[in-house]
């Protein structure tokens, strides 16, 4: 990860600036807030990543009903995706580039009807690169403060490559994927075909994008989701025990969590949804615990036994984790005999299935209306 961030290198725009000067102090060294009055060619040149207020009001931006109706964006969606039409121009494009989001104390807004919405798909629907709440609102209890994601998210638009040209996409890739670290050597490659296979948009979109792209699907469409990176709930079902106990003992410091290390993500975006661990570097320290460790229950049991000093509490091995009405997991597993499968709009083809209870699913109508065709006859006779 860089460490080249500048004064104006993140652009706050708020029709009441003095609002996030509070919210984002711990950045004070390296964010401007202006109004959107303000704006200046200047602003534009410095930024590597904006966040526009999502409440933009009327009363504290007066003038905006002065505009032509074309220049009279109502929110700060509209707002951002005016400014990134700017970026797209020769005048304002630059490398690295500009990633653009939101900043909002009221997302929901962005999805009606989908209360405390998380921020990927509050960012999908908007259409920007981010969208930021500007509270806490993540059950994963490692994921960074918002001062140190907003950070982490500067830092990796400042880490894309100066120039994306064809011929260099998988290198670019391997670089910004953290697969040059000595410690990964033995797996890389491995891990970098199952990156591949969740389909990177390496070529013409990175190109376009001077890089963007990437940034996007890794925010979008590979953190929230059990894909090559795994969270700490979907590594634990992988190694068989309670997604609880596990977190207990993936703390830092603690024997399980130094075992790991080795196989935790440390590229871009290291961080910005809660840690992840490749799967390639999982299943190569198991394979290399021991004959059979990796294909084995009792044997994987008794190794992380011997690793954590500690009993695993075990996870039944008909148990998968199930998704809340906030379509995250939550620690929660359940048996497959009282799970449906769901279809959800947007979901990656490449993650794994999505799982809920057949409780859960008759209890909400957003997870009832995408439960799998397949398993809609199940759900009816409970």
């Amino acid at each position: 990860m860089v460490d080249n961030l500048r004064s104006g290198s993140i652009l706050v725009v708020d029709d009441v600036p003095e609002h996030p000067r509070g919210l984002l102090g711990e950045l004070a060294d390296l964010v401007e807030i202006v109004h959107p009055d303000d704006i200046s060619s200047n602003h534009l040149e410095k930024a590597h990543l904006v966040l526009v207020d999502h409440d933009l009001k009327s009363a504290d931006w007066p003038t905006r009903a002065n505009y032509p109706l074309a220049c009279q964006p109502l929110d700060g969606v509209a707002l951002g995706h005016l400014l990134l039409g700017h970026f797209r121009s020769s005048e304002f494009s630059h490398s690295p580039p500009t990633a653009v989001g939101v900043l909002s104390a009221q997302l929901d807004i962005i999805t009606p009807g989908f209360d405390d919405v998380p921020e990927h798909i509050a960012a999908r629907t908007s259409g920007l690169h981010w969208a930021f709440w500007k509270t806490p609102r993540s059950v994963d209890a490692d994921e960074q403060p918002l001062t140190k994601r907003i950070q982490t998210l500067a830092e990796s638009v400042m880490s894309l490559p100066d120039n994306w040209k064809e011929g260099k996409h998988l290198a670019h890739l391997w670089l910004l994927l953290g697969l040059d670290n000595s410690d990964v050597a033995s797996w890389a490659h491995v891990g970098l075909n199952h990156a591949l296979r969740s389909r990177p948009p390496l070529h013409e979109l990175a190109t376009w994008t001077s890089g963007l792209s990437v940034i996007r699907w890794l925010a979008q469409r590979v953190l929230p989701y059990p894909t090559f990176l795994l969270g700490l709930d979907s590594l634990a079902v992988r190694l068989g025990v309670m997604p609880n106990w596990f977190r207990e003992q993936m703390k830092l410091g603690m024997p399980l969590e130094k075992l790991f290390q080795e196989s935790e993500y440390r590229g871009i975006l290291h961080g910005f949804l809660g840690r992840r661990w490749w799967i390639a570097g999982i299943d190569e320290q198991l394979q290399n615990a021991g004959p059979d460790v990796a294909f084995n229950r009792k044997k994987l049991a008794e190794m992380l036994k011997s690793e954590a000093k500690s009993d695993p509490a075990l996870l039944p091995s008909d148990h998968t984790l199930v998704l809340d009405n906030r379509l995250v997991t939550s620690s929660a597993t359940a048996p497959f005999s009282e799970c449906v499968r769901l279809q959800l709009d947007d979901w990656p083809s490449f993650a794994e299935e999505p799982w809920t209870t057949i409780k859960l699913a008759q209890q909400s109508n957003r997870l009832r209306a995408s439960v799998h065709f397949d398993d809609e006859e199940r759900l009816a006779n409970e």
